[in-house]
Formats: structure tokens, sequence, C-alpha cells
């Protein structure tokens, strides 16, 4: 706040209105992103213009500043009068320093050990000894996942402007036996199939080496950064299709009849092709008849041909120009 508050004019304030700025920046204040500084040389209406810039950006931060300092001596005064708890109070000044937006993170306890501590610790071997193997991974999930596009764009710049931080990354996942190690569900399968179902966690975590046993122990925080489920198509699947349709209603002729004229006429006339049509009917239905229908009101008295009906009815002519007939007598012996 003091180099904000510095007069514009004085011989230093284009070096301390840039410093003030870019520590206000860093606290959340909106539009205070110090302009890039005038190159040797510049025409001196150029440089007396970014002097008053400086001095304009100065003034609004140093308002927005001012205005968190009140609310934090504000704060300050409850917690002495006994209206405001630590935690209260902890949370209230870094909400007023660092702008509401600024997301704390409480802690909680770790989970008692189990498989993600246990894989956490062996990651090696779960990584195929391949340690860049989960940011690689990451980088490339950027592409098509928003949260984490968001991460890893942030994690490059802190590594650019040289703050310490940069993206790196540990994973854990259960169920995980020690005794039989495997690979990391993201990596290739050794065998070419599938290790099954996993829980797959991929962990930034600042202030810890990668894969630090510890980093899932005690008093913790941690941000969710994004989370999916994602299916591993098996390598050899037998498939099938079922159709849901309707059955025809159109059905095919289950008979066909073949009939020859009764005589010589040379074309059919409707009379005598419908003629022809009952005379088959007629048949048929002798032909399904039983001997127990011919006579209702005595089915005995015809039982002695009751190995002979149904049977088939052909007809026989006694004269030969009558009509097409088939005669069985004629391989008989005369």
């Amino acid at each position: 706040a003091s180099d904000l508050n510095t007069p514009a004019g004085t011989p230093d304030h284009t070096t301390r209105h840039p410093r003030g700025l870019t520590a206000a920046n860093l606290l959340g204040v909106p539009a205070a992103a110090p302009p890039l500084r005038p190159r040797p040389g510049t025409p001196q209406h150029e440089a007396d213009e970014y002097g008053t810039l400086l001095g304009a950006l100065a003034a609004t931060a140093g308002t927005e500043l001012t205005r968190r300092t009140q609310q934090l001596e504000a704060a300050d005064t409850e917690r002495a009068a006994g209206q405001l708890t630590e935690q209260e109070w902890a949370h209230r000044a870094l909400t007023v320093m660092l702008g509401s937006d600024f997301v704390l993170l409480p802690s909680f306890a770790a989970p008692p050990a189990g498989p993600l501590t246990a894989s956490l610790a062996d990651a090696p071997a779960l990584l195929d000894g391949d340690p860049h193997a989960p940011a690689g991974w990451l980088t490339r999930l950027g592409r098509v996942r928003r949260g984490i596009e968001r991460l890893v764009t942030s994690l490059g710049y802190a590594e650019a402007l040289d703050t310490g931080s940069r993206l790196t990354a540990s994973v854990a996942q259960a169920p995980y036996d020690p005794a039989q190690p495997e690979r990391w569900a993201a990596l290739p399968s050794a065998d070419g199939g599938s290790p099954g179902p996993r829980l797959s966690l991929v962990l930034h975590t600042p202030g810890t080496t990668p894969a630090d046993p510890d980093a899932l122990t005690g008093r913790i925080r941690g941000l969710l950064v994004d989370e999916w489920t994602e299916v591993v198509p098996r390598t050899r699947q037998t498939t099938g299709l079922a159709l849901h349709l309707d059955a025809p209603d159109a059905a095919p002729p289950q008979a066909v009849l073949l009939a020859v004229p009764p005589d010589t006429t040379a074309t059919w006339n409707p009379d005598l092709l419908g003629a022809t049509v009952q005379a088959a009917l007629e048949l048929a239905r002798l032909r399904t008849v039983d001997h127990e229908a011919l006579h209702p009101d005595r089915p005995g008295a015809i039982t002695d041909i009751g190995q002979l009906a149904p049977a088939a009815l052909l007809a026989m002519n006694t004269v030969v120009e009558d009509a097409a007939a088939t005669d069985f007598t004629r391989g008989l012996p005369r």
C-alpha cells in the first residue's frame, strides 16, 4: 500500500507503483496489473503517458486496498471483543485480503491406510518405471477436459514465472494388492487385457515429492479438479444383434392347385375354372373325413372300414374319353 500511495511525479514513482500494482494484482485486485515499462529511448511524451497511467492505476488499486484494510481492522476489533473465534477471524481475514472468490480448503482426516496408500508407496511398479507418465497423461487430457486444462495451464504459468511450482503428479489405485503388482489403469496393460474395475486417483501434491506415501496420511486438504467414469474396452468380445420388427402381414401360399382341362378345350373359361376349383375343394373335404363323421348317428356301423378312412379319393373313368384318371390296375396281371 505504501508503494501505491507514492505521489505521482516523484523520482521513484515509476519503480514503486509497478511494484505495488504487482502485489495488488496477486491479492486479486481487479485491473491492477501494471503496464509494460517503456523501452529505453522512448519519446518523452510516451514516458509521461506511462507515468500518468501508473498513477491512475495506483490510485484505483490503493482505494480498494484501503477498503480491505478497513474491513480487516473491523474483523480484528470483533475478535478482540470475543465476537469472532480464531477460525472465523482467519477465514474473514483471508477472504477480505484475497477476495471473496478465493477458495479456502478445510482440512479433514485422511482415511486409514489401505490399498490407496499401498499403491502410492509402490508407484514405481504401478507406473512401470516412468514417473513422468501421470504428468504427460494430464497434459493430453487437458485438451478435452476443461478442469484439467485449467490446472495444467496454471502450473505451467507458475513454472514459467519461477515460483517453485510445476506440474507434478502421482497416482494411487484401488483395489491394489502389493503381492501382485499391476500397472496403472491409464497405461497399456502388460498382457493386453483389462485389470478390471479400478478407482484411480491422480494427485498433485505441492510441498511433497511425487509418490510420497505420507501424502494421504494425517490431516489433509484437497481440491477436486475433475472426475469421470471411463470404460476400458475388452480386446475380444462375442457380440450379437437383436432386432424388433413386425411379422409380415402377407403369408406365402401353403398349397398349389395344379389342374388340367377335363377335355380338349384349348383355353380355360371362368365357368370351367370355377368348377375345377369347386371339385378340388370337395375332394379335399372328403380326404379329411374320418369314418365316425360318415355316420354320426351310428359310428359303429362302419367300423369295418376304419383302417381305410380317411383315404385318398381318385377319379376313375369307365370310359377312356370321359376325363383324365389314374388307373392302378394297369400294372396287375390280366
